[in-house]
């Protein structure tokens, strides 16, 4: 498709894409297992090896990454520390099965979604929770379908989260009097084809939001108001990211390639005409 700019392809659903301040790309192989490293030159190095389900990736203020997955951890020189585990949340009213995207804010805490998943295995009122200290989870809001997308305002005031299943964003108040972030009000997806999945924000603070079975990506004003929606060569696409020496460029990650559908995953690349807001690193 005119625009886009194949990087690499042939992996499952790749999720998680983080840019370093080399240029290089993280990013995750969700069923197959591993997190690997795009570096500008097109080489492929394995970070991670094995790890599945990583559905979001963090750079730390001192180095090394934060992953998702069964648990949150730090993974910096060969070692693993874990941040939060499921048994640091409740397991009521379902257990925590694990943990999907998330995103730093200006404090360098965490913002993650926990799936909760019932008995019969579904979703059961999964929700999001924040992290500031390790081993201790503060959950933010419940009710949740599908918890994806998190990515914060330019000036660090709103935190957005998008319920893939529910076809919404939730604007999430950071500086709530109270010291506890709340959720303001939600943003309706209805109108678009598919759910939102991933989302980045740029520095006029739009969103940039992927969406998963819609066979698109759109960027939405803060008030939620469609301003562009850009056909993708998926029709899967998990998430975005900004990339670049200005991050002028945007990064879009796929289940699927519908242009080749042998190629399966894929990581393309397209210029949006807008830079990205550098995205919050962990700092605990």
């Amino acid at each position: 498709m005119d625009g886009f700019t194949l990087l690499v392809s042939g992996y499952g659903a790749i999720e998680g894409p983080a840019a370093d301040d080399d240029g290089g790309l993280y990013f995750s192989d969700v069923p197959n297992g591993g997190v690997y490293r795009l570096a500008p030159n097109g080489q492929v190095d394995v970070v991670i090896p094995r790890r599945k389900s990583v559905g979001g990736i963090i750079l730390h203020i001192d180095g090394g990454i934060v992953v998702a997955g069964r648990d949150i951890s730090r993974v910096a020189d060969g070692h693993t520390e874990v941040l939060l585990s499921r048994t640091d949340l409740p397991p009521t009213p379902h257990p925590v099965s694990g943990f999907n995207d998330m995103c730093a804010d200006a404090d360098g805490r965490i913002f993650a979604g926990a799936v909760r998943r019932n008995a019969a295995g579904g979703m059961g009122d999964s929700e999001l929770v924040m992290i500031d200290k390790p081993g201790v989870g503060v959950p933010i809001y419940h009710g949740i379908g599908l918890p994806n997308g998190a990515a914060t305002s330019p000036d660090g005031h709103w935190l957005y989260h998008a319920d893939t299943d529910e076809r919404s964003i939730a604007v999430i108040d950071l500086w709530d009097p109270s010291g506890t972030p709340s959720v303001s009000r939600r943003i309706s997806t209805a109108e678009l084809p598919g759910g939102p999945d991933g989302l980045a924000i740029d520095v006029e603070g739009g969103l940039w939001v992927a969406f998963y079975q819609g066979g698109c990506i759109a960027r939405l004003s803060p008030d939620g108001t469609v301003e562009r929606r850009i056909e993708v060569p998926a029709n899967e696409p998990l998430n975005v990211c900004f990339i670049g020496p200005d991050l002028s460029d945007l990064i879009v990650v796929t289940q699927d390639n519908t242009e080749d559908p042998g190629l399966a995953g894929s990581i393309f690349r397209t210029s949006v005409g807008v830079s990205g807001v550098p995205a919050a690193r962990v700092s605990m």
